[in-house]
C-alpha cells in the first residue's frame, strides 16, 4: 500500500490530530480546502497541522487583553527599543571608565532582551514564508548587540569545562 495523503473533513481531522473541531475550523478559516469528501470541504492533515501551528502562535503572541498588537504598534515598539539600545551602545563606547561602562550595561542591558522578545513576537505573527528571514535578522541584530556590549565592557564569556576567565567573565 502506498503512502498517499488523504483528505479529511473537520470531524476526521479532529479525530486524527486530537484537537477540538471548532478550534480546527477557526484555524482553517480563510484557507482554501484541499478538496472535498462527499459534499464537504476537506483538507490534508499537513494543511490542518500548519494552520493549527499558526493559530497557536498567534494565540500565544496575544497581549494581556487577549489582543494581538497591531503590526504598526509592534513595529513602533521595536523601533523605539532599537533606538534606545543604539543610544546605550553609543553611551558605552563614549564612557572612558570601564567600571562606569559596566554599571551602565548592567543597569540598561535588559534592552537587548527587550528587543529580542519584541522581534520574536513580531516573527511569531508574521507570514510563514517570512519567518526564516526574520529569524536570521533577529539573530544577527541581537548577536551583534551582545558582542558590542561584551567588547565595550571587556567582559568574556566562560564556558563550562574551560578555565575560569577571571573576574571579568560572565
Amino acid at each position: 500500500m502506498s503512502m498517499m495523503p488523504r483528505l479529511h473533513s473537520l470531524n476526521g481531522l479532529a479525530v486524527e490530530v486530537g484537537r477540538d473541531k471548532r478550534t480546527i475550523a477557526k484555524a482553517l478559516a480563510g484557507r482554501t480546502p484541499d478538496g472535498k469528501v462527499g459534499e464537504n470541504a476537506a483538507w490534508f492533515i499537513r494543511t490542518a497541522v500548519d494552520a493549527l501551528q499558526e493559530h497557536d502562535r498567534i494565540r500565544h503572541a496575544r497581549g494581556r487583553q487577549g489582543q494581538v498588537p497591531s503590526s504598526e504598534t509592534l513595529l513602533r515598539k521595536i523601533e523605539a527599543t532599537a533606538e534606545a539600545l543604539q543610544a546605550l551602545l553609543d553611551q558605552l563606547s563614549c564612557e572612558a571608565d570601564i567600571e562606569r561602562r559596566r554599571a551602565i550595561a548592567t543597569r540598561d542591558g535588559h534592552l537587548v532582551g527587550d528587543l529580542d522578545a519584541l522581534m520574536k513576537q513580531a516573527n511569531s505573527v508574521a507570514a510563514v514564508e517570512s519567518r526564516r528571514l526574520l529569524e536570521f535578522v533577529r539573530e544577527s541584530i541581537i548577536g551583534g548587540a551582545m558582542a558590542a556590549m561584551l567588547a565595550t565592557c571587556k567582559w568574556e564569556i566562560a564556558f563550562d569545562g574551560q578555565p575560569d576567565a577571571g573576574p571579568d567573565s560572565i
